[in-house]
């Protein structure tokens, strides 16, 4: 939680647990289903896709 306040800041990059990867469509699944938010709204859970708009930035935490 206290990395999660980093994230408007844009200083979550450097913490360790922490990675990036670029795609215009991502598939997220889960040993186990876990709930998905969106923008603070819950969208379902897991497994999820989700795909980018040209010129868009998706993060995930």
């Amino acid at each position: 939680m206290r990395a999660f306040l980093k994230i408007y800041t844009g200083t979550h990059v450097t913490h360790p647990k922490v990675s990036f990867f670029r795609g215009s469509q991502v598939t997220i699944e889960t040993a186990v289903p876990l709930m998905v938010h969106a923008d603070g709204e819950l969208m379902g859970e897991t497994p999820v896709q989700v795909k980018m708009l040209p010129g868009q930035q998706v993060i995930f935490v």
